[in-house]
């Protein structure tokens, strides 16, 4: 471990056994909404996929000191612009629509009751294909079937849209960008016999968004609409852009992560927090190293 990582676990683990970033939630709540895409025991190093173990031991560590929602309740608590989103409120969602997904993720929130929302590529589901990335790495990782997407939604879990082939929207043709974000929901209330609400643009970045798109998502009939690069959710975001935070390799960076520590890291270094200065990077909310 680098003396620079050695001394962020140190800083991390000393504030947040103070019960420091309990304390700043209080005073300025938000919640915070986790992206998952797989969870195996494949040891790829795309960053996408988490082990069971490290799934199960964050979701037990979530439920201790986070109040975990479904997605529709921190959008109900959204419209209620003069209140304030409670502290520590967190939702969990899902991207693409693996069958790891449904094989061993569902299980594991199950036996938790915890609720989680599966955004899924309906033009991958129950097909041979692979995404993109899988290609390029030579990896393969079945996806779901339709009855598999359907017992998810049966048992509680709510079913969204991720387009119908994965594509960048932020550099599709307008005509493209339709087919592609309503197509995904026809196409998915089709297979579930019933509406969905919920849409999550593909790869999430900021690049792959623009107004063309956000158009369409709001006349598809969506009800939201999530990115993927970060950031928190207040009753004063928009519901068309929910902010969602990625995955990281252990515990303890993704809790890191979710305390917003790496965000504010550089301010409190500056600071002479704990009577030293450390040297600080430019790698903004992420860890250095990180896949």
């Amino acid at each position: 471990m680098s003396a620079r990582r050695t001394v962020l676990y140190s800083v991390y683990g000393l504030l947040r056994s103070l019960g420091y970033f309990g304390l700043r939630d209080r005073i300025v709540p938000y919640a915070t909404v986790l992206t998952f895409h797989r969870v195996n025991d494949k040891e790829d190093k795309d960053g996408l996929s988490v082990h069971p173990r490290l799934f199960e031991e964050l979701l037990d560590v979530l439920a201790r000191e986070y109040r975990i929602v479904p997605l529709a309740r921190v959008l109900e608590m959204m419209t209620t612009k003069s209140k304030p989103i409670p502290a520590r409120t967190m939702s969990i969602t899902f991207d693409d629509g693996y069958l790891d997904n449904f094989a061993v993720a569902a299980p594991i929130l199950r036996q938790r009751n915890i609720p989680a929302t599966f955004f899924v590529s309906s033009g991958y589901v129950g097909t041979m294909r692979k995404f993109p990335w899988d290609v390029s790495k030579s990896v393969s990782h079945p996806l779901m079937t339709w009855d598999q997407v359907r017992q998810l939604a049966a048992e509680g879990f709510e079913i969204g849209a991720h387009s119908v082939n994965h594509l960048n929207l932020g550099v599709c043709s307008p005509d493209v960008a339709e087919k592609e974000i309503i197509g995904s929901k026809r196409h998915i209330e089709d297979q579930l016999g019933a509406a969905i609400s919920g849409f999550a643009y593909p790869f999430g970045w900021k690049q792959s968004m623009n107004e063309v798109a956000s158009l369409i998502v709001r006349e598809a009939g969506f009800a939201y609409c999530c990115s993927n690069y970060g950031g928190k959710v207040t009753n004063q975001s928009d519901r068309f852009n929910i902010q969602r935070t990625g995955v990281y390799p252990t515990t303890t960076e993704m809790l890191m992560e979710i305390d917003n520590f790496m965000t504010h890291y550089d301010g409190l270094m500056r600071m002479h927090v704990f009577g030293v200065t450390v040297p600080v990077g430019s790698s903004g909310s992420h860890l250095e190293g990180r896949a």
